[in-house]
């Protein structure tokens, strides 16, 4: 019989065997209403103290020109509230290169790079724990926030980007602070987000906004980032309370609800690099079958040839072997572990060593029906119009 599909913007009529269930699940990744407020700074600095050493953390890219000037714009209204440059210390995360941090504040504040300390042996000390996990901090940032000591930090805040996030979920503020853990808590972080999954971490991450080092923050603002990276809002406030609620407004329009599992699963993905593999992947776990077919469309798969080596190499790693130590790795071992389990056909443009790929979507529909009739005469085909963006809802 033939069926109507949607996969991105992409309408297609496919024929599927006369006993196929076919269900489409799609989220509106255009709902996101742009919202920017003008928020000025004296709204999240109402913890300072004059007098005292001032912190803001900046994890939002300083090219961009919006970034940029709500920097330029809290740290003029810190000297307007009485702050001397020297009582100014800028936290810079990996995000920000080192050549693009304005000599201006290089030379006025004291100014901090996660990049310059990265990696560095005995150099962190635990602040907190939990569940097992020690939050080991880097002493340059411990240090600058020691409560008792006169010379130390205050107040402190954070401007920062939120995003969708294939490891993380949702990305905010909080985790701004994890460029200052050690390499061990965040291989922790992350061994805890694979061997438990997405919810289960953002579970965790809930509970990290009460324990230090993230508990010294005061407040700050974030921009949320649709889809296509434009920024839509933002949000200032409280860290915790911005979390929580960049976390509901992503929900709000990105979450679906899983009430099944299928033997084929359709994903479109609005990119074809690694991430929105990853995400694709990731955010559907919940209505996959373990030894499904799934196929992922995009216009055009652009899959580095050193990352699907790496996805190889984590195919032969036993478990117990196992070693995260990157960002970049977690998302290749997750797809590789989906790998294992499931077969992954691609349709699109674009060539890759690891995953059959097909330039129409009913070729390979036709090869994952197949698959599917060797095990049920009933096959049930999920098809996700916007998979990498479909975030799925909290049980």
């Amino acid at each position: 019989m033939r069926v109507r599909i949607k996969l991105l913007e992409n309408e297609y009529e496919v024929n599927v065997p006369r006993r196929t269930e076919v269900h489409q699940i799609e989220t509106d990744i255009y709902g996101f209403q742009e919202d920017i407020r003008e928020i000025d700074p004296i709204e999240i600095l109402k913890g300072y103290t004059f007098g005292s050493k001032v912190a803001v953390v900046v994890d939002a890219d300083l090219r961009n020109p919006i970034y940029k000037d709500y920097v330029d714009l809290t740290l003029s209204r810190l000297h307007s509230l009485g702050a001397f440059d020297d009582e100014i210390i800028l936290f810079f995360t990996s995000k920000i290169l080192p050549e693009s941090v304005p000599s201006m504040y290089l030379y006025r504040y004291n100014c901090i790079l996660s990049r310059e300390f990265e990696g560095r042996p005995k150099a962190y000390v635990t602040l907190s724990t939990l569940e097992d996990l020690n939050i080991e901090v880097h002493r340059i940032f411990e240090r600058n926030f020691s409560r008792g000591y006169e010379a130390g930090i205050r107040s402190a805040y954070v401007i920062s980007e939120a995003y969708v996030d294939g490891i993380y979920g949702i990305r905010t503020g909080i985790m701004a602070l994890f460029d200052f853990l050690s390499p061990q808590t965040l291989r922790a972080l992350i061994e805890y987000r694979i061997k438990h999954g997405l919810l289960e971490f953002m579970n965790l991450v809930k509970s990290l906004k009460t324990l230090p080092p993230f508990s010294f923050i005061n407040g700050g603002i974030v921009f949320m980032k649709d889809f296509s990276g434009r920024v839509v809002s933002n949000v200032a406030g409280n860290l915790s309370a911005i979390h929580d609620e960049v976390v509901n407004r992503y929900l709000s329009i990105l979450s679906y609800y899983p009430l099944e599992t299928y033997d084929v699963i359709l994903l479109g993905t609005t990119a074809g690099r690694p991430e929105n593999l990853h995400r694709a992947l990731v955010f559907t776990q919940e209505i996959t079958k373990e030894g499904s077919t799934i196929v992922l469309y995009a216009e055009k798969w652009m899959l580095d040839p050193d990352f699907e080596n790496i996805v190889s190499r984590f195919l032969t790693i036993e478990d117990k072997e196992l070693k995260i130590n990157s960002y970049k790795e977690a998302v290749a071992y997750e797809i590789a572990k989906i790998l294992s389990k499931n077969t992954i056909l691609l349709v699109g443009e674009g060539e890759s060593k690891l995953f059959k790929t097909f330039t129409e979507v009913q070729d390979a529909i036709d090869i994952a029906i197949e698959k599917a009739l060797m095990t049920t005469s009933r096959p049930k085909m999920g098809v996700v119009r916007y998979a990498d963006y479909s975030l799925p809802a909290p049980r």
